[in-house]
């Protein structure tokens, strides 16, 4: 690791396990100051922050449901006392509810989309406020394969991660070129979200039906070794961030053509005007 981020302040939602805690390990040993965030239990968010002061870096452990307006309000209120500053947001809380589109309540409808795009909104917004207001910063929200895919019995899940896709290009467009907001999509990764309690081994099997054949695991470590899905991805974000979220005193310059994303022109005949439709 570089340390290339040293002295930043970093964020990251749904910390306390699995591609979360790889990206708060990551991100520490590149020098940001870490809040881990998570609804676990203190004892498994904590084990993040001490994996963090064993390698030598900054963290501390902050537990809210993103789902709940008046917590992340409250999680903020914490955050902005005790980070130097927030310059990278990791969006990755989530869950999922496996279960056939006849069988799926309500309920389980508003928990799945409230933690993974109502929280992923709510936790984003406040961010973007804080870095609107110093003129710099990073988003990263993670979103998934499924969000392309699609997936059977996991259309609520698909529908919060395509949600995400979109309001990241909504954010894309309204914060550049001062703030840069990207996704990242893993594929299927080695989480508590394939384990036993959330999938059936049949979905399991089907996850490995990849070109190469098997899952990613989460984590940083054995950089020698060529790296899984879910590595790749942690160190894709790391890469991102030191790409576009470094500490600027102000802005980016209005005339910097470099600096501005490129969209494609919209589309103007009347057949693309249909489509859009």
């Amino acid at each position: 690791m570089t340390g290339s981020l040293e002295g930043q302040g970093a964020m990251v939602t749904g910390g306390a396990a699995g591609i979360g805690r790889a990206i708060a390990v990551a991100l520490a040993r590149e020098g940001c100051h870490v809040c881990a965030v998570d609804r676990a239990p203190d004892e498994q968010i904590g084990a993040v922050v001490d994996q963090i002061a064993a390698d030598g870096g900054t963290a501390f452990a902050q537990r809210a449901d993103v789902s709940d307006e008046a917590q992340v309000l409250s999680l903020f209120e914490n955050a902005k006392r005790r980070l130097p500053a927030l310059d990278v947001l990791v969006n990755n809380a989530g869950i999922l509810i496996e279960k056939s589109l006849l069988d799926t309540t309500g309920e389980d409808f508003d928990r799945v989309i409230g933690v993974n795009l109502k929280g992923a909104f709510l936790v984003g917004r406040e961010a973007l406020r804080i870095m609107v207001g110093r003129g710099s910063g990073r988003v990263i929200n993670i979103a998934s394969e499924l969000a392309y895919l699609g997936r059977e019995k996991c259309s609520v899940y698909c529908a919060s991660k395509g949600g995400i896709l979109s309001m990241t290009r909504a954010w894309a467009r309204e914060f550049a070129p001062s703030i840069l907001v990207n996704a990242i999509a893993p594929g299927p990764t080695d989480t508590a979200m394939l384990g036993p309690d959330s999938t059936s081994p049949q979905t399991r099997a089907k996850e490995s039906q990849n070109p190469l054949g098997r899952i990613g695991r989460p984590g940083v470590e054995g950089n020698h070794r060529r790296p899984g899905p879910s590595r790749a991805a942690a160190r894709q974000g790391v890469r991102s961030i030191r790409s576009g979220a470094h500490r600027r005193s102000g802005p980016w310059p209005r005339d910097s053509r470099a600096a501005r994303p490129r969209f494609p022109p919209a589309a103007d005949s009347a057949r693309d005007r249909a489509h859009r439709r």
